[in-house]
């Protein structure tokens, strides 16, 4: 998926999806990042609300997991639930530096 236009196409992919779902964790941060360093903290000498307002919103608030998971009138079905728990579970972890540099090679183009 291309990323120019501040990754236009995965929000639109991301507003479209049924939960459950993963979001794209550098996208997040990108935005929580831009959020932080293109605001001051503070102005005046005071705390600069509005800022702080945009952090909270992007994290908890109008996230689009958060509103998928409380304003979904959707719900989860008992099979789909245990499919997902299963795949959760056993899901592998791998923490070794080398082998993920590994990987990520081989699939470089």
């Amino acid at each position: 998926m291309r990323t120019c236009c501040n990754h236009e196409a995965m929000r639109q992919v991301v507003g479209k999806l049924n939960p459950p779902y993963i979001l794209y964790l550098p996208l997040i941060l990108k935005d929580l990042t831009f959020i932080h360093e293109g605001n001051k903290s503070y102005r005046n000498g005071l705390v600069y609300f509005e800022k702080m307002n945009n952090l909270m919103n992007k994290m908890f608030l109008k996230s689009p997991l958060r509103q998928k998971l409380t304003f979904s009138d959707q719900s989860l079905s008992v099979e789909r639930a245990k499919t997902i728990r299963h795949y959760v579970r056993n899901l592998k972890v791998i923490d070794d530096q080398r082998k993920l540099r590994q990987l990520s090679r081989n699939i470089e183009p």
